[in-house]
């Protein structure tokens, strides 16, 4: 199979994830964006700050949502692979298409702290570590979302060519 054909096939699995996050996250109530806003908190304060109107029931949703994200993590890296090995294999560099798999392992640091903070566990004394990770993986993140948008975007228009 050739890597073009597993990019497509690895498509499948990260719109289910994403449908499925987007349903736990929607039970949660309140902000739908809460867990980018958590992502992206610059201090433990202003985390604790925006947990605190959310009940037992609504966190057990984020919960719920955060341990999924772990699933989510390998779909949307295995997709990242296929998109950059296809677009290095071109230059002969396909070798750095692991690269993909950083933003996963940044997101499993990211998920690992979300899950302390839900459970109300604000002691961390390593949040500067939690928000480099999330930043670095929001600045890679763009970056594969463009190589596999392009390779759909190549892959249609070899279709509509041909």
């Amino acid at each position: 199979m050739t890597n073009t054909k597993k990019f497509l096939l690895a498509l499948i699995p990260v719109f289910i994830m994403i449908g499925v996050m987007v349903y736990t996250g929607a039970q949660a109530g309140g902000d739908k964006n809460l867990i980018v806003k958590l992502e992206l908190a610059p201090t433990i304060e202003l985390a604790k700050d925006l947990l605190a109107p959310y009940d037992e029931d609504h966190l057990q949703w984020l919960r719920l949502n955060t341990q999924l994200d772990f699933v989510f993590i390998l779909t949307y890296s295995v997709l990242f692979f296929f998109a950059l090995h296809y677009f290095l294999s071109i230059s002969k560099l396909n070798q750095l298409a692991f690269l993909a798999f950083v933003p996963g392992l940044l997101d499993v640091i990211e998920n690992i702290f979300i899950l302390d903070f839900l459970n109300h566990d604000f002691t961390t004394q390593h949040f500067a570590f939690y928000y480099w990770c999330v930043h670095i993986k929001w600045g890679m993140i763009p970056f594969l979302v463009i190589a596999s948008l392009g390779l759909i975007g190549l892959l249609f228009y070899k279709k509509v060519k041909d």
